[in-house]
């Protein structure tokens, strides 16, 4: 009887990997003949990515996401009823990312703008059916759009391994490295010597906008494992207190914009505790907030770090991520996951893409209106989805697997093997 349980704890001990197991599998952390620390290297992140792949994923995504927003079930013949049921799908969505929510825990916002915001976005959505995607795409590339903007990346990106995540030794290395957008710029100049129409150009800025991002989140998402394995296991890692502490604050240097000379001067005079004091005023945050709503729900439950359980107004049960906003106008939490529909997170970020492209082919829509919409828009998912690397990290740890393929999917980075 002891030798089969035995044999079974050593089966459950093989299963189960620990923390520091994982951190190895995760990252390298490269040191010099005297065992001092130099950098760390995560693994699964790629320099030499494949941008054709990319586009022609990202192309086939958006059409098919467009061709089920419009799709009606079989059989249904009554285009009066069709039509009823995609603006009903379309407001749906639209209630779900709260365009036009008022309940915003003290957020100032005008409601008027508001509705213009919603109201814009639900015309862009709807417009969509007339437009023929594939013909725009097929242009962009007669016009090699997007063959130069993939040369573009290649040249610059060479010169750049966003597979380092820190440089604890060097306190400028990530500051001096900036060019400021300058394949994205450059490609939109070219865009627009080639193309005189307007939809177009937009949907280039999209695809330009989408591609470069990804290849740059690579690097934030592993700092965010990273640091969630600093922040909870920094024990068994190895390393001493003070390789730590510039670890950290490496990686908070590589977030400086190029416009922020005197935040890197700030890094420079305070780098033994620069980061941690950024990563804590982040966890504060996000335990202050969590009063107001444990005042109003007695389901609402700390679960790990930044993240909380909760209930939706339907009563969904979610997990909220009190460190980033729902969105810019929304003093409101976001939500992280939604444990009977996992795949939900991922639905409603794609839908608001989708959103935005259609944004793009809507006639006379002037253009400081179309940069509020893409800037609502990116305050939904792009801060969102970097901070999916901490909640990955915590069901990694954890062995939750089904959760962590989930935060996998809504992460939705082609080009990092997580």
């Amino acid at each position: 009887m002891k030798l089969i349980f035995f044999l079974l704890l050593s089966i459950n001990l093989v299963g189960h990997a620990s923390p520091i197991e994982k951190f190895n599998k995760r990252f390298v952390m490269v040191k010099n003949d005297a065992g001092q620390l130099q950098y760390i290297k995560a693994r699964g992140v790629t320099n030499s990515f494949n941008l054709n792949l990319y586009i022609q994923n990202l192309k086939e995504e958006i059409i098919s996401l467009r061709d089920d927003l419009f799709a009606t079930p079989v059989g249904m013949t009554n285009s009066k009823n069709a039509k009823f049921m995609i603006d009903q799908r379309i407001n749906s969505f639209l209630d779900e990312v709260e365009i036009q929510d008022e309940y915003t825990f003290g957020a100032t916002k005008s409601y008027e703008e508001s509705v213009k915001r919603r109201s814009t976005l639900q015309k862009a959505l709807k417009n969509l059916i007339k437009v023929n995607l594939k013909k725009a795409f097929a242009e962009l590339d007669k016009k090699e759009i997007i063959s130069n903007f993939i040369k573009e990346m290649k040249n610059y990106y060479q010169f750049l391994d966003v597979s380092v995540v820190a440089q604890p030794n060097r306190n400028q290395f990530y500051y001096k490295k900036k060019i400021a957008n300058k394949v994205f710029k450059t490609a939109i100049n070219f865009a627009k010597k080639k193309l005189n129409n307007i939809p177009y150009i937009d949907l280039a800025t999209f695809i330009f906008f989408e591609a470069e991002k990804r290849v740059i989140e690579q690097r934030i998402i592993s700092q965010n494992i990273l640091l969630y394995y600093l922040s909870n296991h920094e024990s068994e890692l190895g390393l001493s207190a003070i390789e730590v502490d510039n670890v950290v604050s490496s990686i908070y240097e590589s977030r400086i914009g190029f416009d922020g000379y005197m935040e890197s001067k700030k890094a420079q005079k305070t780098w033994g505790d620069y980061g941690w004091k950024i990563f804590d005023s982040m966890a504060r945050g996000a335990k202050a907030k969590a009063k107001k709503f444990e005042q109003l729900s007695n389901d609402f439950s700390n679960l790990d770090f930044i993240f909380y359980n909760g209930y939706t107004q339907k009563e969904e049960k979610v997990i909220y991520n009190l460190a980033v906003n729902a969105h810019q106008f929304s003093a409101k939490p976001s939500i992280a996951f939604y444990y009977d529909k996992p795949n939900k997170v991922r639905s409603l970020r794609a839908m608001v893409k989708l959103g935005q492209i259609g944004l793009g082919f809507l006639p006379r829509v002037p253009s400081v209106i179309k940069r509020q919409i893409h800037n609502f828009a990116n305050s939904w998912h792009v801060k969102q989805g970097l901070s999916d690397a901490f909640l990955y990290a915590y069901f990694e740890a954890a062995d939750d697997k089904d959760e962590k393929k989930a935060i996998k999917a809504q992460i939705s980075n082609p080009y990092l093997k997580l």
